[in-house]
């Protein structure tokens, strides 16, 4: 990854309208979980971007912020914000916030998932190319409250990094071209992508996801013994 910067970011809120309650559990999940993951992570250079969008509770602020401070202050990953509904906010943080580069890759994580220890330093293994993207296409999900675990596959899913030419990156409306492509499903089969290598993400499923589900007998979704869990967990920090 030569003269490049790795940001792993999280759309928080993603204009969902939820009673304070829901994000307080869901503020839970993700420092106990997603951001215990990143921590957790043998490469820690990388930068963490959540975008916060305006439905999030403005009185949960405080505790969001004295979250990420805490996970900066004990892991050295350093963060920051953007808000995604103002479209001159991307290059003016990144201007703030990053130090110089030819190119930035962008790694997405949702706020309820997981990264495997050495997922950041598979990705920076690799080298920009045009309209490039890593993806990791075969993980595992689990089911914090009833204690399942299962293998879990899909062709394009949201576990992926795409490889931006920095100022292609700082302008929403170049970064849209330059994609090409209207979500994550899309990504492996209409960019320059690559398959990374298997069982690097845990999609949680924990009371209240938003769209996640816990399936049986369905494609890529096979039980994994208990015995094997511990062993499993403890490569994504659990």
């Amino acid at each position: 990854m030569q003269n490049a910067i790795n940001i792993v970011y999280s759309d928080f809120s993603r204009r969902l309208n939820k009673p304070s309650d829901w994000w307080e559990y869901r503020l839970d999940i993700f420092k106990n979980y997603t951001l215990n993951s990143l921590a957790n992570q043998t490469n820690k250079n990388f930068w963490f971007m959540l975008n916060l969008r305006d439905k999030f509770p403005k009185e949960l602020m405080s505790k969001l912020d004295t979250i990420l401070c805490n996970f900066s202050n004990s892991s050295g990953i350093p963060h920051f914000y953007t808000y995604p509904d103002d479209i001159d906010d991307l290059p003016k943080r990144a201007r703030m916030h990053l130090p110089e580069s030819e190119y930035i890759f962008l790694t997405r994580i949702d706020s309820d998932d997981l990264y495997h220890q050495d997922a950041i330093a598979e990705i920076q293994t690799h080298e920009y190319r045009h309209r490039g993207a890593l993806v990791f296409q075969k993980g595992y999900c689990y089911d914090v409250e009833n204690k399942r675990l299962q293998h879990y596959q899909m062709p394009s899913p949201p576990f992926c990094t795409i490889l931006f030419p920095r100022e292609v990156f700082i302008d929403v409306n170049k970064a849209r071209e330059y994609m090409n492509i209207q979500g994550h499903d899309q990504v492996f089969g209409q960019m320059n992508s690559i398959a990374l290598s298997e069982n690097k993400f845990i999609v949680l499923i924990h009371g209240k996801n938003n769209r996640s589900q816990y399936f049986k007998n369905q494609f890529g979704r096979i039980e994994i013994s208990e015995l094997e869990h511990s062993k499993i967990l403890k490569q994504f920090g659990l």
